[in-house]
């Protein structure tokens, strides 16, 4: 079973299993650019770790345990934030870099997710050893990573993974069914400061997408699976109307739903957020084309210590309601 030796900055040892999310970037063709160029390549290399990669890396609450010139081990708690760092990197590199194609630093990327044990300092676990075989599969400049890393992220950060087939990787018992992320296909992702969490909030209601959770006031407001998966997905899509024939591939998989029943969902997410289908201040219906989110919303970490205060124009239908976050006194 591998072992890596993991530096104090990951924090106290833990004890029996923890799941973790394990992110192995290489750099491509590493020799072949030293060997043209090794002072220049270092110097740029160098550039882009403190310049770029490091300051993501913190960002997105990954802790660096293991570097070997041209590689770079990650840990990360959070499967989101591993897959938002890995895509920020490889988004940013290019044009960080700016050099000519045939001496441009470009980096494979492979993402798992896995129990590791901990005994003291030290770390075992096939997660990492996967995630290293994994990067040795993918295309320069895009993001390897298996299936359970693909499940989680598609239906939170609204990503496009194609197919890589199952892989038998080197020294892997078990086949791997693996899938790739192309930078080029996906929209940057927002992300919260570090230590923060992603959430939306508007007019006085916060979505916790780290913990599944709709809040107002303080308090959390019970809602069923799809009716949380349709306001998540209105307010990801709230810049564009979103038709019911996507609402029923993405909630529902494609499976025949009545229109009944989706009117049924519409009408619980209104309510779960204090709207309603004759106001519609807040999920409007597009008539023959579908529904779209049309309030104000805040996106970013959540911070202790501060209230929302509603500034709702209720008495004027024409306008949106819109919040402001005010710093509290206690």
């Amino acid at each position: 079973m591998p072992r890596v030796r993991v530096k104090g900055s990951v924090g106290e040892p833990i004890g029996g299993r923890k799941l973790i999310a394990v992110l192995y970037a290489d750099m491509v063709g590493y020799s072949r650019l030293i060997g043209m160029d090794d002072v220049g390549t270092l110097r740029r290399l160098r550039a882009l770790r403190s310049g770029t990669i490091d300051p993501l890396i913190d960002q997105h609450g990954g802790r660096i345990i293991q570097t070997a010139g041209d590689s770079l081990l990650v840990m990360f708690d959070s499967i989101d934030g591993a897959v938002s760092c890995a895509l920020a990197v490889q988004q940013r590199v290019p044009s960080q870099d700016g050099s000519d194609p045939d001496r441009a630093i470009r980096f494979r990327i492979g993402l798992n997710i896995g129990d590791a044990i901990a005994e003291g300092t030290d770390l075992y676990g096939d997660a990492v050893n996967i995630a290293a075989r994994l990067q040795a599969e993918c295309p320069p400049g895009a993001i390897c990573v298996t299936r359970a890393v693909r499940d989680h992220a598609q239906g939170r950060l609204e990503l496009w993974f194609e197919e890589l087939g199952v892989l038998n990787l080197k020294n892997i018992a078990r086949p791997v069914e693996a899938f790739v992320l192309r930078p080029e296909r996906a929209e940057p992702v927002q992300w919260s400061a570090k230590n923060g969490r992603q959430y939306f909030v508007f007019a006085g209601y916060a979505i916790d997408l780290d913990r599944r959770e709709l809040r107002h006031d303080d308090r959390i407001v019970h809602v069923e699976p799809q009716v949380y998966d349709i306001l998540v997905h209105l307010l990801r899509h709230r810049d564009r109307v979103v038709s019911k024939d996507e609402l029923l591939e993405t909630i529902w998989n494609g499976r025949i739903v009545s229109d009944a029943a989706l009117s049924s969902r519409i009408n619980a997410a209104r309510k779960a957020i204090g709207d309603d289908g004759d106001r519609q201040m807040l999920i409007k219906t597009i008539h023959r084309r579908g529904f779209r989110f049309v309030g104000s919303i805040d996106e970013g970490p959540a911070r202790t210590g501060e209230v929302l205060a509603v500034v709702a124009e209720s008495a004027v239908p024409s306008r949106k309601p819109s919040i402001a976050v005010c710093r509290s006194s206690t």
